[in-house]
């Protein structure tokens, strides 16, 4: 019987370590328990106690191993089926274990893609990085992907070229406030158009700046008529004050350059070289076929007509004109007025074709009554300095 009781104790020492060992353990611990009660009932008679006792804890301890097999083999055989092969389950699991990666991939088609990918062998060697680099690509696979860094460069690149484009776009878009001329002329200019030009030589560089303005804001062809025709205005009588302060102190334009100060070309303009003839005779008067510009541009002479203190803008540059050769037509200084006779500045002689009737325009904005066939007289041109 101690013979039997051996020879058992050493099948279940067989069997225990077979249970260890082997996968299919649930099999195994059922033949193991049935040769078990067949010992048992052998020796049940003749066996001590104690040794019964040894057999059932030993029995137990198999079977609490066996049932942590029978887990670690479940989890493996339903890790296998999900990915067709047996030999990667350990594989898979650690990368679903990554909590990286769970937190990166989004969409189930990139564990599934990325599970493929192991089982082919066509991971990156490269580890997390590939891993998370092919996550991404998977995961925003539609073709709006990349929006945000495309419109990330079209901002960094809009942002580069802002400072090369100003003076382009300003050129094409902008034009000229004449803020700083209107300042300027409000300041040394009185309300019936005396200049102070020893005052305002001593803002010379102010009325540079403007000039500089001038040249480098050329009329676009985006400007409206207004806008164009307030700047070579504008761009006449800045010259003009400009021609006078080279040369001040000055008793009269007429005495410089020979007589024909309007004649001298030493304005760049567009990369253009222009006299003030070429501003007022060959681009205000011939583009705007506009009278009353000749009451707008000075000439800085006692007799012409007085210089606005104040600069053209397009907004109201035609009540600025109304206005200037309501004035000038009415100022006795400039003009007399009766009703059968009229004797008005040379400027409507030296520029008869563009007023027609001289007696009709000047009838227009007399507020005396004049006929239209009133007789018309010209009075004595005073070419000394508008200022002093």
């Amino acid at each position: 019987m101690l013979y039997l009781h051996s020879k058992s104790t050493q099948k279940l020492g067989k069997i225990k370590s077979i249970v260890m060992n082997n996968k299919w353990s649930f099999h195994i611990l059922v033949a193991f328990l049935l040769i078990a009660s067949a010992c048992k009932s052998e020796v049940k008679t003749n066996a001590p106690a104690t040794d019964d006792t040894v057999v059932n804890e030993q029995i137990t301890d198999a079977v609490s191993q066996d049932d942590a097999s029978q887990e670690v083999t479940e989890v493996a055989i339903s890790t296998s089926a999900k990915n067709g092969k047996e030999e990667k389950p350990t594989r898979e699991v650690k990368e679903v274990k990554k909590p990286k990666q769970k937190t990166e991939v989004k969409k189930p088609k990139a564990q599934v893609d990325k599970g493929i990918q192991i089982e082919m062998g066509m991971e990156d060697t490269d580890g997390e990085a590939a891993v998370q680099e092919e996550n991404e690509n998977d995961s925003t696979s539609e073709p709006t992907v990349k929006e945000p860094e495309n419109e990330k460069n079209e901002e960094e690149e809009v942002e580069n070229s802002k400072p090369s484009k100003p003076a382009k776009v300003d050129k094409i878009l902008g034009f000229p406030k004449h803020t700083s001329f209107a300042k300027l002329l409000k300041t040394h200019v009185s309300p019936s158009g005396v200049v102070n030009y020893a005052a305002l030589k001593g803002d010379e560089a102010q009325l540079d700046s403007y000039l500089k303005l001038l040249e480098g804001m050329p009329p676009a062809t985006t400007w409206s008529s207004e806008q164009e025709l307030a700047y070579w205005i504008n761009a006449y009588n800045a010259y003009t004050l400009k021609l006078i302060l080279d040369n001040y102190p000055v008793k009269s334009i007429t005495d410089l350059h020979g007589g024909k100060p309007w004649d001298v070309k030493w304005i760049n303009i567009d990369g253009k070289s222009l006299s003030l003839n070429n501003i007022e005779n060959d681009i205000i008067r011939p583009k705007f076929n506009e009278p009353r510009i000749h009451f707008a541009v000075n000439c800085a002479a006692k007799s012409c007509p007085p210089l606005l203190n104040d600069a053209y803008v397009d907004s109201k540059l035609n009540a600025q004109l109304e206005s200037q050769t309501k004035k000038f037509i009415n100022n006795a200084s400039f003009n007399t007025l009766s009703k059968n006779e009229i004797e008005v500045s040379k400027i409507f002689e030296w520029y008869k074709v563009d007023f027609g009737d001289i007696a009709s325009f000047v009838l227009r904005y007399a507020n005396t009554t004049v006929k239209p066939g009133a007789v018309v007289k010209f009075k004595e041109y005073d070419w000394a300095l508008n200022g002093k």
